[in-house]
């Protein structure tokens, strides 16, 4: 007796329920990687941001634990006080520091003269390759940190007075050329809040 063969195989409708389930797996796969991947840069950039932070602070407390009592000659010949602000265009604390890595052994002074400037919501830090300069004398600019929303500078005197510039104004003469006992930072950064660090100046024996 003949028998009609039928082969097994999927109908149109099984097919489509099938591309269906897995276009349906394959969103919500989609879905899970994309917010892993977004999770991950966001925590790259707060990653980034906090490594700046670190050594943008880092940076200011090793500079300003070794400011040193050495005025220069700036660039028109005229001296410039071992440590002052100016506020302009641009908020700057400069000043002298010892500690002047020299790994290659050059003859030079292991005194550097350095500042930092607020402008633009960044910090920057300034350095010149000679303590007194020269009309053409150049600082190499950084960029240490962005977001900054504010930074300000106080200054605890030998009398123990805090005071927000030095020189301090109507100070005498006599101590014009001092140093401060210690200087405090103030820095409100975008994410971070407000972050205040005090560095004592070592004073010279």
């Amino acid at each position: 007796m003949w028998r009609r063969q039928t082969r097994a195989g999927f109908t149109l409708v099984e097919l489509l329920v099938a591309m269906a389930i897995f276009a349906l797996f394959a969103t919500m796969a989609y879905g899970g990687l994309s917010t892993v991947m977004q999770t991950r840069a966001r925590t790259d950039a707060v990653s980034a941001q906090l490594t700046a932070l670190q050594m943008a602070v880092m940076f200011i407390e090793r500079d300003t634990g070794q400011i040193v009592p050495r005025p220069v000659r700036g660039q028109y010949g005229s001296e410039v006080p071992a440590l002052f602000t100016f506020s302009g265009d641009e908020q700057v604390l400069e000043f002298t520091r010892t500690g002047y890595a020299n790994p290659a052994g050059r003859q030079r002074s292991h005194l550097q003269r350095v500042a930092w400037a607020f402008a633009d919501h960044k910090l920057y830090r300034l350095s010149w390759p000679v303590l007194d300069r020269a009309p053409d004398s150049e600082p190499v600019r950084e960029v240490l940190l962005d977001g900054v929303e504010s930074v300000s500078w106080r200054f605890l005197d030998r009398s123990n007075r805090w005071h927000n510039q030095w020189p301090p104004l109507n100070v005498d003469p006599k101590f014009a050329g001092e140093l401060p006992r210690a200087v405090e930072w103030t820095l409100t950064v975008d994410g971070w809040g407000r972050i205040v660090r005090l560095v004592e100046v070592v004073q010279p024996s």
